[in-house]
């Protein structure tokens, strides 16, 4: 059951990355789709 919609990063080119909301995608047949709850990114 997937419906709605998600934020996302969308790159649009070099050094130009936007957040977006976007349609939460259909996973194909015999995939699926993982909810994230949280993610952190290190700067090192």
């Amino acid at each position: 059951m997937t419906h709605g919609t998600q934020r996302a990063l969308v790159l649009h080119g070099p050094m130009d990355a936007r957040i977006e909301e976007v349609d939460i995608p259909k996973p194909p047949e015999g995939w699926v789709l993982v909810k994230t709850l949280a993610v952190g990114i290190c700067g090192t």
